[in-house]
């Protein structure tokens, strides 16, 4: 008989803060599924929201999917009296991969742009000042950052024209 896979379940739910106390007591009654809690109090810190949004990410032994998704979700709504908004389950494989992607996507200046593209520095530039490339996601005092696949998609969109182009005359 083979085992039962494990599966990465993580709920969600939102509720008025918990102390440090509350936090801990979860993670002790859910102990047996080896649970971390997540905490995103963004929108309650910046006076947003009476509340703070939570994930408990528990660790389940189950044959299928929904068995998975049911036992996470009976688990953390019994102990914490709410109800969830949230559930996504993952397998072991997905959640290894999802462990070695970097947090933040790779990111690209003009420098690179232009390297991207076979193009001076000052044409990437203005190039990325049409309103159809990807828009920067932050600026820093050396200039603009995009996301480098945004920009690696854009690439085949643009029509490429060699030369000057023509003096417009009136």
């Amino acid at each position: 008989m083979t085992e039962a896979p494990m599966w990465h379940v993580s709920v969600e739910w939102s509720a008025p803060p918990m102390t440090d106390e509350d936090c801990i007591d979860f993670i002790e009654k859910l102990g047996d599924l080896r649970p971390g809690i997540t905490i995103d109090d963004w929108e309650h810190a910046r006076g947003k929201s009476d509340e703070v949004t939570y994930s408990g990410v528990l660790n389940v032994t189950a044959e299928t999917v929904r068995e998975a998704a049911r036992i996470g979700l009976d688990r953390v709504e019994g102990h914490t009296g709410i109800r969830a908004h949230g559930v996504e389950v993952v397998n072991e494989d997905r959640m290894r991969l999802d462990l070695t992607r970097p947090a933040i996507p790779e990111l690209v200046g003009h420098a690179e742009i232009a390297e991207l593209l076979g193009v001076s520095r000052q044409r990437a530039a203005q190039l990325a000042s049409r309103p159809d490339f990807p828009p920067a996601v932050m600026t820093l005092k050396a200039g603009p950052l995009r996301v480098r696949q945004d920009v690696e998609k854009w690439i085949p969109t643009w029509t490429r024209r060699p030369g000057r182009p023509p003096r417009q005359t009136e």
